[in-house]
Formats: structure tokens, sequence, C-alpha cells
């Protein structure tokens, strides 16, 4: 018994369905013969409308000159061709694909023909650039981390001789006001250091579930923010269910990024009024603002999100440097830390989180 007998056409079809690759067959003048079932997933096109039109219409322009007239000539010279190329769908949009083809030598009822199986490959690619991108950053923070490793050596030394200057200079010395700029410089350079060391030494996060409202009252009852030497004491809002306050994350790193995000915010914000935390949601994400009350929240928000994109900004270097390290945390958790300003809400430093990494069929019934 054949496997045709055996195996009805439609089963076929629907086995064919299941590979995640477009099946293609052309002449040798790169008219399409065939189109397989999943070649409307991939290329946009249902698999009847490909039928007896030209392979160039899924080929970019550029490529039609030499490169397409040369992956024909091989798969004739030599019966095969393997590959990648940029395609086109039906929509304009292109996609890596991984290009198989091989020549069917054809026989009395069908003619030559070039068999092509194609793969998107555009995920991978990504994920390729994504890796090369994290090795650069892991390669950036090794760098940084010795950099200030050099740094205090010099500043160790420089910070003794200021103190050794304190103690041989008359008071009535006239370098004495350069000596306490000295100082006041050296202070600078050494918590910039801390805080590149912090940025350099972030862990990868460590995911387990916990209560986002209780990991945000931990730092606002274990820390104190100080402005001009007296407290600020934030105040808690919270606008989440019960169901929606345990989500996934890094105790440890959220918890590190919100108080980066209070200083800060005390540190650049006005001295009128005073600072709310507000935990609330936003579709599939949970949002920690810090807000503050501000005459003029445009002006602020303008500088943060140049403070966040750039170096260029009114705000003092560390705080800069320590956005930058809460920035990080929260897209290395897949969110991201957003900056902005309302009449309402004033100043508003934004850490966005995931609220569910995990898919919706592995958490609900469908």
């Amino acid at each position: 018994m054949s496997s045709k007998e055996f195996l009805p056409e439609e089963f076929n079809t629907s086995l064919m369905a299941l590979t995640r690759c477009a099946t293609l067959v052309t002449d040798l003048e790169r008219r399409i013969l065939f189109a397989g079932p999943t070649s409307e997933a991939l290329l946009g096109y249902p698999a009847d409308e490909l039928v007896g039109r030209p392979l160039d219409m899924l080929i970019l322009k550029e490529d039609l000159t030499y490169f397409v007239p040369n992956i024909y000539k091989i798969t004739r010279e030599r019966g095969s061709f393997h590959g990648e190329i940029v395609l086109l769908n039906r929509s304009g949009e292109t996609f890596y694909g991984q290009l198989a083809a091989y020549l069917y030598p054809g026989n009395g009822e069908a003619p030559r023909s070039v068999i092509m199986s194609i793969h998107n490959v555009s995920m991978i690619k990504q994920l390729e650039k994504d890796y090369l991108h994290f090795k650069k950053l892991t390669s950036l923070g090794a760098i940084t981390e010795s950099i200030t490793r050099e740094m205090r050596t010099p500043l160790l030394a420089i910070s003794g001789f200021a103190e050794r200057m304190d103690h041989v200079l008359p008071q009535e010395s006239s370098l004495r006001p350069y000596l306490s700029v000295l100082r006041k410089e050296i202070e600078s350079l050494e918590a910039i250091v801390v805080q590149l060391e912090e940025f350099a030494g972030l862990p990868p996060p460590d995911y387990k579930k916990h209560d986002l409202v209780e990991v945000v009252q931990e730092v606002l009852e274990q820390s104190e923010f100080l402005k001009n030497g007296d407290p600020v004491r934030p105040r808690l809002k919270v606008s989440l269910d019960a169901q929606g306050r345990t989500i996934y994350m890094d105790r440890a790193l959220v918890q590190k990024a919100l108080k980066i995000l209070l200083e800060s915010s005390v540190e650049i914000a006005p001295e009128e009024g005073s600072i709310e935390v507000h935990v609330h949601a936003d579709g599939e994400h949970v949002l920690i603002d810090v807000c503050r009350p501000s005459p003029s929240p445009s002006t602020f928000a303008s500088d943060m999100t140049a403070l966040l994109e750039s170096c260029f900004s009114s705000a003092p270097q560390c705080t800069k440097i320590r956005l930058m390290t809460a920035r990080r945390i929260a897209e290395d958790q897949g969110g991201r830390l957003e900056s902005l300003g309302s009449p309402e809400k004033g100043d508003v430093l934004r850490l966005r989180l995931l609220k569910e990494r995990r898919r919706k069929i592995r958490r609900e019934p469908l």
C-alpha cells in the first residue's frame, strides 16, 4: 500500500502545515508553480494567490540584479543552494529567511524546477544582536569596574595630601579657601566612584514571587530620606487589588531602584510639597510612581528625560549615574524607567515592571 493510499491528501496538507517554513516550487524562470500551506503565515499571501506569479515579488529590488540569478545558477549547476536572503512579505515588511533550494530534474510529466524551503530567522538574528549587545554591556561593566579601582589609589593619595595640608597650613593662610574646594571635589569624585562600582557590580535578576506593596513599604519604613538635613517621609498610595500585588521580580534589585528614585526625587525636586509613592497597574504592567508636587512639572520632566537619555542635565553627576543604575535594573527585569510631569502629579519618576512574566496559557484557563 502506498503512502498516498494510506494517508488522505487532507492529512498530508495538515502535516505540511505543521512545519515552520514556507515551501515554494518555481520553474527556472522564477515563476511560482506551487506554494505550501504555511506560505501565508510567513509571506502574507494565500498559497493559491502565489501560484503563477513571479518569485521576484518577494525579493528586494537590489537583489534582483545579481543575487537571485546567482542563486538559480548555483542551484542548476550544483543541484542545491543554502544561504540567507532578505525577503518581503505582503505588507512590505522585510525579514531574514534561511533559504534551502534544490533542483528537481523533472520527468515526463513535470518540468525541471527549483524546490525552495524558507525559514524565518529574524528572531534568531534579533537574539544574536541582543547577545552581542549584552556582551558589550558586560565588557563595559568590567571596564568601568577596572577604572574605578584605578581611580581609588590616586584619590586616596590626594585625600591624604589634603589632610596633611589641613594640619600644616595656618588658619589665616590664604590657601585655606583652595583647600576647601579641593576637599569638596575629592568627596564628589569619591561618591562618583562608589556609584560607578554599584552600577558595574549589579547582579543578574533572581526572579521570585513577591508582594509588590510589601516590597515598597519595606523601603519606605527602613530608609531615611533627607532634604537639606531635614527628613522627608514619603506617603504610600496603593491602587492595586490583592491579586495584582504579587508579581515575579528580584526583590533586592527593585528595592534598590525604588530607593534611588526616592533619593533622586528628593535631591532634584523643589522644596515645596511632599513625596508620594503611587503603586498602580497599567495593562500588562505595574507602575511605581515617585511623585512630588512642583510649580513647573514640565520643566522637571524635560530635564529628567535628558538625564535618562544623555549626559546633559542640570542634575548632579551622582544623581545621573544612580538613575542609570535604576534604569538598568528596570530593563534587566523587562521593564523601563520613565519620567513625566503633569499638573495633577507634579514631577514623576516611574518604574514600570511586567505584571506577569508567564504567558496567558500557563496561568489561566482559556
